[in-house]
């Protein structure tokens, strides 16, 4: 009988369908035993399709253990805010005229086990806020036409339809039950008029914006008369003042002209001699050659001879 060598046996090899296999179990293990988080997401784990308690919530990111369906499932819900519209709605103002508007609602989830226990899925969330918002938009009926539609920018009122379309639906996604979403925004759009009433509605704001243009005029022109009036109110105030002011100046000048007058018919050669003095020290100020007569007053005063003449004696 013939003995053979363990170390000179040859070795087995695995075959490649045992790899697969083994690799195709692993992959399915981890795919029924864990599940993955995404940093935007939160999911419910719910044990036999039920969420009872605050640790069925998983908010951390990251690679997750799990039994496998149907014991457990995973729910997922993301954290990012979701918009959507309504469709086109016709609505009547509060004085008759048809409106067709389009709306929108921003809205994240807030409680994701409220979520999950009243309306689980997002399309039943979106299907939930379409309802409500459409029923919301009836606020627009309280209010007129040019409440919402005017050309003063300051005098619409479509920022507070807006803030009591989205007071309602919070209101309402909270009460009987809470949806566990949050309300962000509510906002209109878009705002048509119906084809029937276009024109009626056009020829009224023509009639508006005319008549706040006449009150603009009106305004103005009352404005510009009350500044005139002012204007010249303070003018005769300020001329009164002049007036007086100038008449008490002549009034101080007359008085020194007559001092100063009864002063020189004391002396009439003097205050002549004065006089042609002053008058020739002003013509002389800047450098100017003039050739002129000087026997002509006052250049005679050059005269050496009319100059002693005209010179005063002094008392004795």
């Amino acid at each position: 009988m013939e003995i053979k060598d363990e170390k000179t046996a040859p070795k087995r090899k695995l075959s490649p369908s045992i790899v697969l296999g083994g690799l195709v179990a692993v992959v399915l293990i981890v795919y029924f035993f864990t599940f993955t988080v995404r940093f935007d997401e939160i999911c419910v784990v719910t044990t036999f399709d039920k969420a009872n308690d605050e640790t069925a919530v998983v908010t951390k990111p990251g690679l997750k253990l799990k039994w496998p369906y149907p014991i457990q499932d995973v729910q997922p819900y993301s954290k990012r805010v979701h918009t959507q519209q309504a469709v086109l709605e016709e609505l009547m103002t509060k004085d008759g005229k048809a409106l067709v508007i389009r709306s929108f609602v921003s809205w994240r989830v807030r409680d994701p086990l409220a979520l999950f226990r009243t309306l689980r899925h997002i399309g039943e969330v979106k299907s939930q806020l379409n309802s409500r918002l459409r029923d919301a938009q009836t606020i627009l009926g309280q209010y007129a036409f040019e409440d919402l539609v005017t050309p003063v920018p300051d005098k619409s009122k479509l920022t507070e339809v807006e803030g009591l379309i989205q007071a309602k639906l919070v209101k309402d996604m909270r009460n009987p039950q809470d949806y566990g979403i949050e309300i962000v925004t509510v906002g209109i759009h878009r705002v048509e008029l119906h084809k029937q009433v276009t024109p009626a509605v056009f020829d009224h704001m023509r009639k508006v914006r005319e008549s706040l243009a006449q009150t603009a005029r009106s305004e103005g022109s009352a404005k510009a008369q009350a500044i005139k009036s002012s204007a010249e109110r303070d003018r005769d105030i300020i001329m009164a003042f002049a007036n007086r002011y100038a008449g008490n100046i002549r009034a101080e000048a007359i008085k020194n002209t007559t001092e100063i007058y009864s002063r020189f018919q004391k002396d009439e050669d003097f205050a002549i001699y004065l006089n042609e003095l002053e008058t020739l020290k002003r013509t002389l100020q800047k450098k100017t050659t003039f050739i002129m007569d000087t026997q002509r007053s006052p250049l005679d005063l050059f005269n050496q001879e009319k100059d002693e003449k005209k010179q005063p004696e002094q008392k004795k």
